[in-house]
């Protein structure tokens, strides 16, 4: 089936419901964050993430994008450890330690045997902005082993708006209607959880500089 420029066959539908999931998770995600009015991250982000990874993983590894592949298995890998963080369960004895571990070095192997096309689109652009996008997840990894429990940091968001800007431009230019519409869409949530969190940060400044003011006030 084609829309428009693109050919839809069932590998895109594969692609399409990965990228399903991942514009699920964040939306889910906004929900529950506009309801309790704080950027909050709900178990089923991570669930959605896990599942989404790697439906995206095998449509990368089918159009032989090294930028994507390597993308979807670290991304898979850093969901699990989330989930298990999660569920309290000790790291070396969880099966989806084992079978990320192994993801991450299968998808090697396809960026090994196609390369990196020269007629692929700007690579290296494309591999700047997976690293940035990635780095996301190696920071909010950090902080959640720091802490002993998942928690997203602010600097997760903003990986997330410039890495997956600089995604966007990539997809456009190998022309992938997959990840051009996955990656506009994901900009939205991005922006709007960085307001969430400078909001409540501009709410809890007013809530500590007030009992100075009555307090000074009280002494005149």
């Amino acid at each position: 089936m084609n829309v428009g420029p693109w050919k839809i066959g069932v590998w895109e539908a594969i692609g399409f419901a990965g990228q399903a999931l991942f514009f699920a998770r964040f939306y889910i995600q906004w929900i529950v964050s506009e309801k309790k009015r704080e950027s909050v991250v709900p178990v089923s982000f991570w669930l959605c993430s896990v599942v989404g990874s790697l439906l995206v993983l095998y449509f990368s590894i089918h159009i032989q994008d090294p930028v994507f592949i390597v993308g979807m298995a670290i991304s898979f890998l850093i969901a699990s450890r989330n989930l298990i963080l999660i569920f309290r369960k000790p790291f070396y004895k969880h099966p989806l330690v084992l079978v990320a571990g192994a993801l991450i070095l299968i998808s090697f192997y396809p960026v090994y045997i196609y390369g990196t096309p020269s007629g692929k689109g700007f690579v290296l652009l494309g591999f700047i902005g997976q690293a940035i996008f990635t780095a996301r997840f190696v920071i909010q990894w950090i902080v959640s082993e720091k802490k002993k429990r998942s928690v997203m940091p602010v600097g997760f968001w903003y990986c997330s708006l410039i890495g997956g800007a600089i995604r966007l431009v990539y997809a456009i230019d190998i022309d992938n209607v997959v990840f051009i519409l996955g990656g506009a869409v994901g900009l939205i949530p991005y922006s709007r959880n960085l307001m969430l969190i400078y909001r409540k940060k501009r709410k809890q400044n007013a809530e500590i500089a007030t009992p100075k003011t009555i307090e000074s006030n009280s002494t005149l």
